[in-house]
């Protein structure tokens, strides 16, 4: 019986204790466990909690550069300002040594160097003397970036000012530092890019062989 009643009050004291913030006690036995039941300061001195456990959300991560200069980032930056036309915005993507060179093997991989040239002697002709203000615009179906390097799957979609629709399927070859494209190789249909240039031009048909002639210099 005197087994049962210690068995008993053990259970007592353990459950007391659990109830109170389930902290850890110092075991108890014999007389000590008597006397502590009858002396509850005791049990209340006697306990130890559990040590705490510091819980911490990871710190956040900031990027004291600002905006990221990932390759990959930075070509959908490109293509976004390429499509609106701002010839100044685009020329801020390139430096003095940056080089566009469109695949076209026919006309010998015609290719400018340089922001300047890039600017003025072939986005701006092809924009402004080949299409509709505000085309073409460009759509990035797919990136593929290894260090450096980016491979981009891209669609232009735009009014030619002969009056045909354009739509034209392109890959990009990219090199990047930092925040400039310091080498941009082109791939596209350029036989589709000549023969979309041809028909009926909006005023004669002159100003059709000047768009196709413009195509033809340009690689497109």
């Amino acid at each position: 019986m005197t087994g049962i009643v210690r068995m008993s009050l053990f259970w007592l004291v353990a459950f007391v204790v659990i109830h109170r913030g389930h902290r850890r006690f110092r075991p108890l036995s014999g007389k000590s466990l008597l006397s502590a039941f009858r002396d509850p300061e005791r049990v209340r001195t006697s306990m130890r909690p559990f040590p705490a456990e510091e819980v911490r959300m990871p710190d956040a991560v900031s990027d004291p550069k600002g905006p990221t200069s990932d390759p990959k980032d930075v070509l959908r930056r490109f293509f976004a300002t390429l499509g609106t036309g701002d010839f100044a915005a685009i020329g801020e993507f390139f430096t003095d040594d940056s080089v566009w060179m469109v695949n076209d093997v026919a006309r010998g991989f015609p290719s400018e160097r340089g922001r300047r040239a890039i600017i003025e002697d072939f986005l701006q002709p092809v924009r402004e003397g080949l299409f509709e203000p505000g085309d073409p615009k460009i759509e990035v179906r797919s990136m593929i970036g290894e260090g450096d390097r980016v491979a981009a799957e891209t669609t232009a979609r735009g009014m030619l000012r002969n009056g045909n629709h354009y739509e034209n399927y392109y890959v990009f070859i990219a090199q990047v530092d930092g925040d400039k494209v310091t080498y941009l190789r082109e791939y596209m249909d350029t036989a589709y890019a000549h023969d979309i240039s041809e028909g009926s031009a909006p005023d004669s048909d002159d100003a059709d062989e000047h768009v196709a002639a413009q195509l033809r210099r340009l690689g497109h």
